[in-house]
């Protein structure tokens, strides 16, 4: 929610005191993605490429529907993705992302240079398989220059 009221482009990076993985579960959907903005999961301390360090765990909204009710921007028809993003110039990198009613990633039609890397998607702490998001990782809704 800060880095979208942030006129500029932002970075949010992890900082977690402790050891291992370290799980967020949000109980409510995280907000739509509105400006350039790069979550950077790589910047935990001890997190190495694909092996994530931090989980983003949507087991607690199981029940929760997309906020949308037709296709309008800023809206997944269907079940709460993960990470909705309707903002070009977004990176999201090395995140577990995992349970999720919803697409883990879903990027809206007319978005430009999203990157969705080094991330796990229907996976939990290494070597331990989750179900993935609604049998969907990534979502690219039309769009360039996605990688």
């Amino acid at each position: 929610a800060a880095a979208n009221a942030a006129p500029d482009p932002n970075t949010i990076t992890f900082a977690i005191p402790g050891a291992w993985v370290h799980t967020i579960a949000p109980a409510t959907p995280l907000p739509i993605i509105t400006t350039p903005v790069t979550i950077d999961g790589l910047s935990q301390p001890g997190a190495v490429s694909m092996a994530p360090t931090i989980n983003i765990d949507g087991r607690f909204m199981q029940h929760f529907a997309s906020n949308a009710t037709d296709d309008t921007p800023g809206t997944y028809i269907g079940l709460a993705p993960g990470f909705e993003v309707v903002a070009s110039d977004v990176t999201i990198r090395g995140l577990g992302i995992n349970r999720f009613p919803g697409p883990g990633v879903f990027v809206f039609n007319g978005t430009n240079n999203v990157r969705v890397e080094d991330n796990a998607i229907g996976a939990g702490r290494p070597g331990v398989m989750t179900w993935p998001s609604n049998n969907m990782g990534v979502w690219l809704n039309y769009g360039t220059n996605h990688v």
